[in-house]
């Protein structure tokens, strides 16, 4: 890049950025780019300089910089240059995972490039195939365009009926989905990552709150996923956040903090055991954490019940 800055050029080509791979990834990878473009960018970046590729990947997500001064934030940019990272360099992908939502940058280290949310949606991205092609042409997880097709609306307790049976079909679905996922060795590092790092910084605002430190509670509860909300539904990541906390849990000792004695007696793989640790884990630890940090409960239209976000 500095050879590119520093070459002999016209008055007319100065400022022709597309003389070095890095600097053309860091200003062509935008929203409304797709195809093929952002690969080959990133393919040249990281043949130059794969720290500084790194660097432009998280730049990209960095939601604390303001367009106004020089910077661009984009999320969905930032989704495919990472999809391009985990489909070519899964490990350095996935070891800096944690940069999204651990603070690393800022005055005195305080500032994180993402958010929580950012890890699910990835994950998400990655269990229906959609992390590498993110656009508003095909993808359908971020982008769920209306149906302009006319419907009949059936009487009440008949839709009813049918969006019961339809979220069976789609829930069995969605199930053989992830454990077909889970087989390949690359999404199940992927998963495992994030449900640690869930499971692990949970656990820690959990002894923050019964020791009375709730100042100091981050927000993975607020964006920590709800079982049976949207990421759940298509990655059922709350199972296996419930289950690491299940097994570390018992490491931090607080006197108030008792996990189900049901348990004691059933397979941590059954089907009993798993509807138990996903209410406790809603009950226990989303519900008085995301209580302390004041995070608002939402009515969803359509919805029976109340549902924290």
């Amino acid at each position: 890049m500095v050879d590119a800055l520093s070459a002999d050029s016209s008055e007319d080509d100065w400022y022709d950025y597309r003389r070095s791979p890095l600097l053309a990834a860091f200003y062509d990878i935008y929203q409304y780019a797709w195809g093929s473009a952002d690969k080959d960018l990133l393919d040249k970046s990281w043949a130059e300089d794969p720290a500084l590729t790194l660097k432009i990947i998280w730049t990209l997500r960095r939601i604390r910089t303001f367009p106004w001064k020089g910077r661009r934030v984009d999320d969905e940019g930032f989704y495919r240059a990472f999809g391009w990272l985990y489909d070519n360099h899964p490990r350095t992908a996935i070891a800096n995972l944690h940069l999204l939502a651990t603070p690393v940058y800022g005055k005195q280290g305080k500032l994180a490039h993402g958010y929580w949310k950012d890890l699910l949606n990835i994950l998400a991205l990655a269990t229906v195939d959609e992390l590498s092609i993110i656009s508003h042409r095909s993808t359908k997880f971020l982008h769920r365009l209306p149906d302009v097709q006319p419907q009949v609306c059936p009487p009440p307790r008949i839709k009813k009926l049918v969006v019961k049976a339809r979220r069976a079909t789609v829930g069995e679905a969605n199930r053989a989905r992830i454990e077909h996922k889970l087989a390949d060795l690359k999404y199940r590092a992927l998963f495992v990552a994030v449900a640690r790092l869930f499971s692990e910084r949970l656990l820690i605002d959990w002894g923050l709150f019964y020791s009375g430190q709730n100042d100091d509670i981050s927000l993975a509860p607020k964006w920590a996923p709800s079982p049976l909300a949207m990421h759940d539904r298509h990655t059922n990541i709350s199972t296996a956040i419930a289950r690491l906390i299940l097994h570390d849990g018992p490491a931090l000792a607080l006197p108030s903090v008792r996990f189900p004695t049901a348990l004691k007696d059933l397979r941590p793989e059954s089907p009993e055991a798993t509807d138990i640790l996903r209410s406790f884990y809603r009950r226990w630890i989303l519900t008085p954490l995301r209580a302390v940090t004041r995070v608002p409960v939402l009515w969803r239209p359509g919805a029976s019940r109340f549902e924290t976000r």
